[in-house]
Protein backbone atom coordinates (compact mmCIF):
# COMPACT_ATOMS: atom_id res chain seq x y z
CA UNK A 1 0.00 0.00 0.00
CA UNK A 2 1.44 3.35 -1.08
CA UNK A 3 0.79 6.48 0.95
CA UNK A 4 -1.66 8.94 -0.55
CA UNK A 5 -0.11 12.13 -1.87
CA UNK A 6 -3.32 14.07 -1.31
CA UNK A 7 -3.58 14.82 -5.03
CA UNK A 8 -6.43 13.50 -7.14
CA UNK A 9 -5.76 11.92 -10.50
CA UNK A 10 -6.78 13.78 -13.67
CA UNK A 11 -9.35 11.06 -14.40
CA UNK A 12 -11.07 11.38 -11.03
CA UNK A 13 -11.09 15.17 -11.40
CA UNK A 14 -12.67 14.85 -14.86
CA UNK A 15 -15.37 12.58 -13.45
CA UNK A 16 -16.06 15.02 -10.61
CA UNK A 17 -16.33 17.89 -13.12
CA UNK A 18 -18.64 15.76 -15.29
CA UNK A 19 -21.04 15.27 -12.36
CA UNK A 20 -21.61 19.05 -12.38
CA UNK A 21 -22.86 19.05 -15.99
CA UNK A 22 -26.63 18.68 -16.10
CA UNK A 23 -28.64 18.44 -19.30
CA UNK A 24 -32.32 19.21 -18.93
CA UNK A 25 -35.16 18.44 -21.27
CA UNK A 26 -36.39 21.46 -23.22
CA UNK A 27 -39.99 21.80 -22.00
CA UNK A 28 -40.82 24.20 -24.86
CA UNK A 29 -40.64 21.27 -27.29
CA UNK A 30 -43.61 18.95 -27.81
CA UNK A 31 -43.75 15.83 -25.63
CA UNK A 32 -41.81 12.97 -27.25
CA UNK A 33 -43.64 9.94 -28.61
CA UNK A 34 -42.14 6.69 -27.31
CA UNK A 35 -41.34 4.40 -30.26
CA UNK A 36 -39.43 1.28 -31.20
CA UNK A 37 -36.47 1.60 -33.57
CA UNK A 38 -38.45 -0.15 -36.33
CA UNK A 39 -40.84 2.85 -36.32
CA UNK A 40 -38.23 5.57 -36.90
CA UNK A 41 -38.94 6.04 -40.62
CA UNK A 42 -42.67 6.65 -40.05
CA UNK A 43 -41.95 9.21 -37.28
CA UNK A 44 -39.21 11.13 -39.07
CA UNK A 45 -40.72 14.61 -38.46
CA UNK A 46 -41.92 13.83 -34.90
CA UNK A 47 -40.09 14.27 -31.61
CA UNK A 48 -39.51 10.75 -30.28
CA UNK A 49 -37.99 8.83 -27.39
CA UNK A 50 -36.17 5.56 -28.10
CA UNK A 51 -35.03 3.19 -25.36
CA UNK A 52 -32.53 0.39 -25.80
CA UNK A 53 -29.12 -1.05 -25.04
CA UNK A 54 -25.76 0.30 -26.15
CA UNK A 55 -24.49 -1.98 -28.91
CA UNK A 56 -21.42 0.08 -29.82
CA UNK A 57 -19.89 3.32 -28.55
CA UNK A 58 -17.15 5.30 -30.28
CA UNK A 59 -15.72 8.57 -28.96
CA UNK A 60 -14.03 11.15 -31.18
CA UNK A 61 -12.28 13.49 -28.77
CA UNK A 62 -14.11 15.29 -25.98
CA UNK A 63 -17.04 16.66 -27.96
CA UNK A 64 -18.23 13.94 -30.33
CA UNK A 65 -19.57 10.48 -29.63
CA UNK A 66 -21.34 7.91 -31.82
CA UNK A 67 -23.58 5.41 -30.04
CA UNK A 68 -25.39 2.55 -31.74
CA UNK A 69 -28.38 1.36 -29.74
CA UNK A 70 -30.60 -1.68 -30.22
CA UNK A 71 -34.03 -2.50 -28.85
CA UNK A 72 -34.90 -5.90 -30.31
CA UNK A 73 -36.53 -4.36 -33.40
CA UNK A 74 -33.43 -2.82 -34.97
CA UNK A 75 -30.35 -0.65 -34.56
CA UNK A 76 -30.07 3.16 -34.46
CA UNK A 77 -26.95 5.34 -34.59
CA UNK A 78 -27.07 8.38 -32.33
CA UNK A 79 -24.65 11.29 -32.42
CA UNK A 80 -23.87 13.18 -29.22
CA UNK A 81 -22.01 16.50 -29.27
CA UNK A 82 -20.55 19.07 -26.89
CA UNK A 83 -21.96 18.87 -23.34
CA UNK A 84 -23.87 15.67 -24.15
CA UNK A 85 -20.50 13.88 -24.34
CA UNK A 86 -19.12 15.45 -21.19
CA UNK A 87 -21.71 14.40 -18.60
CA UNK A 88 -20.89 11.76 -16.02
CA UNK A 89 -23.40 9.35 -17.57
CA UNK A 90 -21.85 9.78 -21.03
CA UNK A 91 -18.33 9.18 -19.70
CA UNK A 92 -19.46 6.03 -17.88
CA UNK A 93 -21.48 4.66 -20.82
CA UNK A 94 -20.44 1.12 -21.74
CA UNK A 95 -21.64 -1.76 -23.89
CA UNK A 96 -25.04 -3.14 -22.85
CA UNK A 97 -25.87 -0.03 -20.79
CA UNK A 98 -29.53 0.92 -21.04
CA UNK A 99 -30.18 4.31 -22.58
CA UNK A 100 -33.09 6.59 -23.52
CA UNK A 101 -32.58 9.04 -26.36
CA UNK A 102 -34.89 11.95 -27.20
Amino acid sequence: HLPSSGLSSPLSQNLEDAKKIVIEEDKSLPAPKEIKIRDTIQTRSTRVKVSGWVHECRRQGKTLMFVIIRDGTGFLQCVFTDKQCQTYDALMLSLESTIEVY
